[in-house]
């Protein structure tokens, strides 16, 4: 028993650590997208790195609810024996609900902000293919006017 809630505590504890690591990745999300100019590389890794610790997490939470699901019947007589380690395990689980709510919070914010920045450029883009299109009219009609026959003729020979 007191194996199998050592074993939760670490999964909890491994969690706390994995969540630390998706709040540092969107503080620096943050930084990527109020950074001018744009860096898609450095942006797209951080998604892909933060896509594994995410996976990290559901990994964690299977694990540790099959664990809980296990020892919730043995528990429930014995509270008073492992009280100690229940009440590290409540201020753990605090702890990562305090993470969660953080990066929940941060997460909007991100989307919000990338959404302003994949508005800015699209409208940069339009932008670009307007004047791209305008000046491609121009440098037709450019040609047009400096490729007219000659409109008047000696006649004399």
């Amino acid at each position: 028993m007191e194996n199998y809630l050592e074993i939760m505590k670490d999964s909890l504890k491994k969690k706390i650590k994995v969540l630390e690591k998706i709040e540092e990745l969107d503080r620096v999300q943050t930084e990527l997208f109020s950074a001018d100019p744009f860096d898609e590389e450095k942006t797209r890794a951080s998604f892909e790195e933060k896509g594994k610790y995410i996976n990290e997490l559901d990994r964690l939470d299977a694990g540790f609810q099959s664990l809980f699901n296990k020892m919730k019947d043995q528990l429930d007589g014995k509270k008073d024996q492992y009280k100690e380690e229940i009440k590290e395990m409540q201020s753990l689980i605090r702890r990562v609900t305090e993470l969660s709510v953080t990066i929940e919070s941060q997460e909007k914010r991100n989307k919000d902000l990338a959404t302003k920045r994949f508005n800015s450029m699209r409208k940069e883009i339009s932008n670009a293919k307007r004047s791209t299109s305008l000046a491609k009219q121009y440098y037709s009609a450019m040609n047009n006017v400096l490729n007219v026959d000659p409109q008047f003729m000696d006649s004399k020979s």
